[in-house]
């Protein structure tokens, strides 16, 4: 029998802001880089949480949920450039070392209730960026919007919308496999949320690939839930993963909906090679999170309540459910780090598992909820982003 080694978290430092962090944070070069929900894009020192830099997009004032709808997403790197969106509809370039500000553009319409939950991605010279709408309000369409990397000019765009209504819009963020020149993109439901208009509502809660360049669509698969008239859209993001059987390999992209069902596409002509609903879908134990991969495991996790939720690890083969625990709800995407998956609980604390049977590892109480986008890793170093405050510990076994 194999043993299982605790998890303990030593504190090394806390960032300490007037805005939220939502977004999973990014760390490159010894820099974390965040940002707020009053549109700060910020870049940190990771030994000491010092500000590096800072620069600000703006915000959408709105607090429907909460928060203003600052920088919310997380903040890509790519050729020491650092590319970030607000909700105030701005997307922006920086120089990653120094915050010199490369460029900037409007993307997106606040008067029509766009938002920017997705972070953007860079692929083959474009940065892509999703718009979605708050609250699901029917006064605009879904888009996946492409601008030129080094210049921020624009390069193409698409809606999914090809019905009569609004809707479908883009809350996750693109999955990339650069060898294959391919972005995966999830869409939502359509609009109005509980009553979408009469008929079909082709490429709502789909997967929908794409040349990241050009924006050539190679295929999509979907509605996966035709005709949604509850919100059950995909919004965590896609997860690529190769499948290994005595066959070969199989490039496949993980797709899971907020109604817990998880669907494996092959990568390549998006293809159904299985599917499992983890929860009967109107008990709403929903996907939030974008679920965890490690080799042939995938986590998933799932979320009623800040006290209610489970976490569910699936065998990438084929689906089939290797353990289930119940925990309180989880918001966000879950890591793994050394054979354990490290959850970030929705009523504030980070909790461990063990990657192979689920058992509980250890816990730390944070004191903030815990909403955002997810934990972030950089070897032993564990970064978690929370209400007014970003925190940073070294995980040891």
């Amino acid at each position: 029998m194999l043993a299982l080694f605790a998890v303990a978290f030593a504190h090394l430092w806390t960032h300490v802001d007037r805005g939220w962090f939502l977004a999973i944070p990014t760390i490159a070069h010894g820099i974390v880089y965040e940002g707020t929900t009053l549109g700060t894009v910020l870049a940190l020192d990771e030994r000491d949480g010092g500000v590096r830099w800072s620069a600000s997009l703006g915000a959408n004032s709105d607090e429907t949920y909460g928060n203003p709808r600052g920088v919310i997403s997380s903040v890509a790197i790519n050729s020491g450039v650092a590319f970030a969106v607000s909700g105030s509809c701005t997307a922006g370039a920086f120089n990653a070392a120094t915050g010199t500000e490369l460029w900037r553009r409007s993307i997106c319409s606040t008067a029509r209730n766009d938002d920017t939950y997705a972070s953007p991605v860079v692929a083959d010279g474009r940065v892509l960026f999703g718009i979605d709408m708050i609250a699901d309000r029917p006064t605009d369409v879904g888009r996946e919007v492409a601008l030129d990397a080094a210049t921020g000019k624009p390069a193409w765009s698409f809606t999914p919308v090809r019905y009569r209504g609004t809707g479908a819009g883009v809350s996750t963020t693109p999955a990339v496999d650069a060898r294959r020149d391919i972005a995966v993109i999830g869409t939502g439901n359509p609009t109005p949320m509980n009553s979408p208009p009469p008929g079909a509502d082709p490429y709502t809660d789909s997967a929908i690939a794409v040349e990241p360049r050009t924006g050539h669509w190679r295929w999509v698969t979907g509605p996966l839930i035709p005709h949604d008239a509850n919100d059950f859209d995909v919004f965590a993001s896609p997860r690529l993963i190769e499948l290994r059987s005595k066959a070969g390999v199989t490039p496949a992209v993980l797709v899971v909906l907020k109604d817990s069902r998880s669907v494996m596409l092959d990568e390549r002509n998006g293809a159904i090679l299985w599917q499992r609903a983890l929860e009967p879908a109107m008990d709403w134990m929903q996907a939030i999170g974008t679920p965890a991969v490690s080799s042939a495991t995938i986590v998933v996790p799932l979320f009623h309540s800040p006290q209610i939720g489970e976490l569910i690890a699936l065998r990438a083969g084929d689906g089939a459910v290797l353990w289930r625990t119940s925990t309180p709800g989880i918001y966000e995407a879950p890591v793994i780090w050394h054979g354990s998956v490290l959850v970030a609980e929705a009523k504030g604390a980070v909790a461990a598992f063990d990657l192979r049977s689920g058992k509980p590892l250890g816990q730390l109480s944070i004191p903030s909820e815990l909403f955002g986008h997810g934990l972030a890793l950089d070897g032993d170093r564990l970064f978690v982003a929370g209400r007014g405050a970003l925190w940073a510990y070294r995980l040891q076994q």
